[in-house]
């Protein structure tokens, strides 16, 4: 299934989540209206995904990666070729 990233202030009715302009190589992501991503566990964990985008293209997976402390979209082919894919750990605040 899809799922949305959201961020809300505690003090705020204002809510933002992961966003994009454009699902290009090395594109920003954006804080904005949130959209659908596709969320991929990792096997063997239980709370580490792999990111992906809501649209994919044919023989390549589009990814939410890093570049240069810039949250980007990564382009990688399906074969699982093409560098380190970003894996994201989400844990709960008061589990910490």
């Amino acid at each position: 299934g899809q799922s949305t990233i959201k961020y809300q202030g505690l003090n705020t009715p204002f809510e933002y989540g992961f966003s994009y302009d454009e699902l290009e190589p090395n594109a920003p992501v954006i804080a904005g209206d949130p959209k659908e991503y596709i969320l991929q566990l990792v096997p063997s964990t239980t709370d580490v995904y792999i990111i992906r985008a809501p649209i994919q293209r044919v023989g390549v997976d589009v990814e939410v990666g890093v570049q240069e402390n810039t949250l980007v979209y990564k382009i990688f082919p399906v074969d699982g070729s093409g560098g380190d894919k970003a894996a994201w750990r989400f844990t709960r605040i008061d589990r910490e």
